[in-house]
């Protein structure tokens, strides 16, 4: 069984491992004027091998932000994956999220080019793929290949206006994406 638990404030993170539980809490301050801004997060993530081939993983994340010029009703963010060994050394990866993102102090106040009017992302995200694992006698392969897909809903971009770049929403962002990686091992060495 994994128990991850992470407290970070002002910089000092502690953490506490194991196999299949996962619990964090985090604290992050920031004071930059006109605002001051506080962001709580806790988060929980279980895994669970369903049979010999499959392990499947649920979370929920928490988070409140204290911002003495704005209210945030931010949402129980939750979050599935699932991961199934295939024949000829391969993994079936599964995983989808829900999002939401307070915009930052920068992000409403910077001068020039902050907006105060700044509403928060949400969203969600689907990803799948594929991870495969060879091995010779000195050599470790995994080649990995996925698609993911990405929903947002008041995007927060920073644009040109004339001469200033703002941060601006944008209504509704769909992203949608291809991504491989290679890694291999050599003995102790990884190169990826």
């Amino acid at each position: 069984m994994e128990v991850l638990l992470t407290t970070e404030i002002r910089g000092v993170e502690a953490k506490v491992e194991s196999e299949d539980i996962s619990v964090g809490i985090r604290n992050n301050s920031y004071l930059i004027s006109p605002g001051t801004q506080e962001r709580y997060t806790a988060f929980t993530t279980i895994r669970k091998r369903i049979n010999a081939n499959g392990i499947v993983s649920s979370g929920i994340r928490l988070e409140q932000v204290h911002n003495p010029n704005r209210i945030y009703n931010i949402p129980i963010l939750p979050s599935v994956g699932l991961e199934y060994n295939l024949p000829f050394s391969l993994t079936l990866k599964a995983n989808a999220a829900k999002l939401y993102r307070v915009p930052t102090l920068n992000e409403l106040f910077w001068y020039p080019g902050g907006n105060p009017d700044l509403k928060p992302e949400q969203g969600y995200h689907l990803e799948t793929g594929i991870l495969g694992i060879w091995q010779s006698q000195h050599w470790k392969w995994e080649p990995e290949i996925s698609i993911w897909y990405r929903y947002l809903d008041q995007q927060i971009r920073w644009t040109p206006q004339a001469t200033v770049w703002t941060a601006r929403n944008l209504e509704q962002v769909e992203a949608k994406g291809l991504e491989n990686k290679l890694r291999r091992f050599y003995r102790d060495w990884e190169t990826k």
